[in-house]
């Protein structure tokens, strides 16, 4: 915040305490269960096996490893349910964890990764978790019987996480742009083909056909579900979309910013998080956009938007709401506070400094490249720069105190914010 008195800058009570758990990007996320907080690691490297992949158990109140239970890969989506973790790996592999003491009870091996996290149904045979791999192989684990199933495989490749819609059935969203509903009884799948986000046509003065890379995430509020996804480039239509599960029909596309500034024409990356809904509110961020924007759920309208910093290429973390509050956290290292009710931003957090990394020879997000002028319109990293420092994974809140991971390898716990607060300096994230 500019004229922020030093004193304040300085300031060092904000960081509860910090702990070594290895480089969260965005795929690694974090569950609180009571005092104890679980998150998956990429380790020493991102897309690298090495000896830090892996499962971390946290003791909320000291700020320790209660238990580490390595992986041999970069793990990614985690789901705690009851005493059980289920968490999938780059490698195929998905191992079943005792919440309590982090052993193994048992793992599965498939071709291609796991990239979401499980979702839990109800079946004939009781409880199930269910997993779906990149290749669309889909796996049932049973708790009472200790026992992976294969039960079946979509035929497109699967990055988002699920999003269950019924006891036995939930969604899934393809690398084509499909949105399919999965239905599991009796050890089989049944899958049906319900929306599809179609290529469009550019907005402003481009003459060209924006074609869909993949749906990053699926939100269900009621009979509505909000589709983000991924395109060819960037444009001033937001890469959101919403229909209804009833009728399988598109009932918006996310509209446009509209102001009174004629040369307000903000444009909008790919969307690969997942938005937060408050109060009939879709509240998202995007790559290639330098600000946390609102639209109506009931409509898709834009409503509003709050500039948090720079445009930057790449933007990973999703934003959380929380008792009114939403937090975001940027790839540049900083997690904005917001009051939703006011739009203004209340404290910011100097996490950690953001860097990237120049060598060639570091593997990459396996992303496809973007358009060779991308860089003469936005600033930040190169979509295939693999970031050292930063923040791309989700915070999460903890008896109202902020846990967030980073790119550099720190589980960090910040204390509640005071509204008004103002900014943070870096605070020993390092």
């Amino acid at each position: 915040m500019i004229g922020q008195p030093l004193s304040e800058l300085k300031r060092t009570n904000a960081l509860l305490w910090a702990v070594d758990v290895g480089r969260m990007h965005s795929r690694n996320n974090i569950i609180v269960s009571d005092d104890k907080a679980f998150l998956s690691s990429s380790g020493g490297a991102w897309n690298i096996s090495d000896a830090k992949d892996g499962v971390y158990c946290i003791d909320l109140r000291s700020g320790t490893i209660d238990w580490f239970t390595p992986t041999q890969s970069d793990a990614n989506e985690i789901s705690l349910i009851n005493k059980i973790l289920l968490v999938g790996t780059d490698n195929g592999t998905a191992f079943v964890i005792d919440a309590d003491g982090g052993r193994v009870l048992n793992q599965f091996q498939t071709e291609t990764p796991f990239y979401g996290r499980a979702v839990e149904l109800e079946t004939p045979n009781g409880p199930s978790l269910i997993l779906v791999s990149y290749g669309g192989e889909v796996i049932q684990y049973e708790p009472g019987s200790n026992v992976f199933k294969s039960i079946g495989k979509t035929p497109y490749g699967i990055r988002a996480n699920p999003a269950k819609i019924e006891h036995n059935s939930f969604l899934v969203g393809s690398e084509i742009g499909l949105v399919s509903r999965i239905e599991v009884c009796n050890d089989q799948i049944l899958v049906t083909s319900l929306f599809k986000i179609e290529p469009h046509k550019a907005s402003g003065e481009f003459d060209f056909t924006l074609q869909i890379r993949g749906i990053s995430s699926i939100v269900v509020v009621g009979d509505r579900a909000v589709i983000s996804y991924s395109r060819d480039t960037f444009d001033r239509r937001p890469p959101m979309a919403c229909f209804s599960l009833k009728t399988q029909k598109k009932l918006w596309d996310a509209g446009r910013i509209q102001t009174a500034l004629k040369n307000d024409s903000v444009e909008f990356g790919n969307s690969r998080v997942t938005p937060s809904i408050y109060n009939g509110q879709v509240i998202s961020t995007f790559s290639y956009n330098d600000a946390v924007h609102a639209f109506s759920i009931e409509s898709g309208k834009w409503i509003w938007r709050q500039r948090l910093d720079d445009s930057y290429f790449q933007n990973w973390s999703s934003p959380v709401e929380y008792r009114g509050l939403l937090y975001v956290a940027r790839i540049n290292g900083v997690l904005s506070v917001l009051d939703i009710k006011t739009r203004k931003i209340v404290a910011s957090y100097s996490v950690e400094v953001f860097n990237f990394s120049s060598d060639s020879t570091v593997s990459d997000y396996g992303e496809d490249p973007w358009p060779t002028n991308a860089a003469e319109f936005k600033s930040g990293p190169d979509p295939s720069q693999t970031i050292v420092a930063g923040i791309c994974s989700t915070p999460t809140i903890w008896n109202d105190k902020i846990l967030v991971g980073t790119v550099s390898g720190k589980l960090c716990c910040f204390r509640p914010i005071r509204k008004r607060q103002g900014f943070i300096g870096r605070l020993g994230a390092s």
